[in-house]
């Protein structure tokens, strides 16, 4: 059954999120971060992708990458963004090599690099995410 009503379906993520179900955990972020059907908070965004990614939850691990490279409820550290961008590319996220090719491109936490640059991106293409296509050559 497709729920409508946002703050039902906040209410029904936290509870499969408390009983450690990664990706109602990394929904749930997504909700605290954006502010669906909750209030928006970085400190609870920040927390609920945590619990996913250490459960290996991919786009959860780039989700918190993101809250990195930004600050977002955190102080900004680059290196943590490119590590968990990496751990999330690994892992099949579509977005996090698009991502992680920013950064070798922009030289933001890590030297710059073109090549890996390039690599991601194709690597974010190859996925689906059509705007790494721009990037590729």
């Amino acid at each position: 059954m497709l729920c409508t009503n946002t703050r039902a379906r906040a209410r029904v993520q936290l509870k499969a999120a408390r009983c450690v179900h990664a990706s109602a955990q990394s929904i749930l972020g997504e909700a605290y971060r954006d502010g669906v059907g909750v209030p928006k908070d970085d400190a609870e965004a920040l927390k609920w992708f945590r619990l996913a990614a250490d459960q290996g939850k991919a786009s959860a691990q780039n989700n918190l990458g993101v809250m990195y490279a930004n600050g977002f409820g955190v102080p900004q550290d680059y290196a943590e963004a490119v590590e968990l961008y990496r751990l999330a590319a690994n892992r099949g996220d579509a977005i996090a090599p698009s991502n992680l090719g920013g950064m070798y491109f922009n030289s933001t936490g890590v030297p710059r690099d073109y090549v890996g640059a390039h690599v991601w991106f194709n690597l974010a293409s190859a996925n689906g995410l059509e705007i790494a296509g721009k990037w590729q050559d």
